[in-house]
């Protein structure tokens, strides 16, 4: 048995800022024993730094290089000031980075955030780019967060992540599955923005808005449920396709961020009515991701489920808010003892991949 410390770090699709979370594992050569959380940290991104990353997909290619490597000294630095507070000197950082595009349909993906620059920061070995070799294999390279459940996180049917998009993953005894169904909370910030928020606490607005049925209908036209096979979302997708849907609709802000969550609860209990009429599966569901402390969207969620006889937990705040940065800490784990880190059955890959780079300091 031996113990390895990992700094997983994750930026995520709704650009609220960066997770950090340092994890202690007891691994044998191809299994984890046992995990710790030791601590946790979140770095918000200051306003140009989210209009850079905002724009990204508009950037020349020598533009896109050097917000590559100015996001790597960025990386860096946060990760140098976690480790400083927390007093924990990690064995490696995992390192997801920020994604920029995501094409499976073209076998390329690609996110920004130098692990050079941030193993050159630390003077730590940093593993980095965890859905290449994936898409090498035919698959989405996403989801991947199926992994931490199966490791970590074990005994539930359904596993539900409301983060900028929400993605799906169910387990049906050794076989697991997953989808990205829609976005989520880059819908909801982006409505919440333009009442000078950074989100809808606890989904109080949406709350008192009222459904818009067209926009609605619009809505749910853009990705058909429920899917039948493993499906990835790109986050330019989501800014190419929704948002100028919300945008042409002259209702109120509060109409839109409430018809936003009747799209998300009802495209969520679409896909798992028909998962729980195709197979025999455990009718549970844990729930994480920032759309977690959205109390009005997962009460909506809640009660479509339970019309379906599927029960909702919610865990403690720290899986909520750090399950992705836990994600890249196993997920650098499983590259470090060589076992695989992406699902076959997930992604749609011929077979189950290891992913990681490592950059030594």
């Amino acid at each position: 048995m031996v113990n390895y410390t990992i700094l997983g770090l994750m930026s995520g699709s709704s650009l609220d800022g960066v997770d950090l979370a340092i994890v202690e594992f007891k691994s044998g050569d191809d299994e984890v024993i046992d995990w710790k959380l030791l601590a946790t940290h979140e770095e918000s991104f200051d306003g140009p730094w989210k209009k850079r990353l905002e724009s990204a997909t508009r950037l020349s290619s020598i533009e896109l290089s050097r917000l590559h490597a100015d996001a790597g000294v960025l990386f860096g630095e946060m990760c140098a000031g976690f480790i400083e507070a927390s007093g924990i000197l990690p064995d490696y950082i995992a390192s997801h980075g920020h994604t920029v595009f995501h094409a499976p349909e073209h076998s390329y993906t690609v996110q920004v955030g130098s692990p050079s620059h941030i193993a050159a920061r630390t003077r730590i070995p940093v593993i980095a780019d965890f859905r290449s070799n994936d898409m090498a294999h035919g698959g989405q390279g996403a989801p991947i967060a199926p992994i931490v459940e199966k490791y970590l996180l074990s005994g539930y049917g359904f596993y539900l992540n409301l983060g900028g998009i929400a993605n799906l993953s169910v387990h049906n005894g050794e076989e697991i599955k997953a989808w990205d169904l829609g976005p989520c909370n880059q819908l909801l910030n982006f409505l919440a923005a333009q009442k000078g928020l950074a989100y809808d606490d606890k989904g109080k607005l949406a709350s008192s808005g009222n459904i818009i049925e067209t926009l609605f209908e619009e809505l749910n036209s853009v990705i058909p449920l429920p899917l039948k096979m493993p499906y990835s979302l790109d986050n330019s997708f989501v800014t190419d396709s929704y948002i100028p849907l919300i945008k042409q609709s002259d209702h109120s802000i509060e109409d839109k961020l409430r018809t936003v969550v009747e799209y998300i609860s009802e495209g969520i209990a679409n896909q798992i009515q028909y998962l729980i009429s195709e197979n025999k599966l455990i009718p549970t569901l844990l729930l994480t991701g920032g759309g977690g402390h959205n109390h009005f969207l997962c009460d909506e969620i809640r009660n479509k489920l339970k019309a379906l006889n599927v029960s909702v937990l919610i865990p403690d705040a720290d899986i909520i808010d750090f399950k992705e940065a836990i994600l890249m800490s196993l997920c650098g784990l499983l590259r470090v003892i060589e076992t695989p880190n992406t699902l076959a059955s997930v992604t749609g890959a011929t077979e189950d991949t290891i992913n990681g780079g490592i950059y030594l300091p």
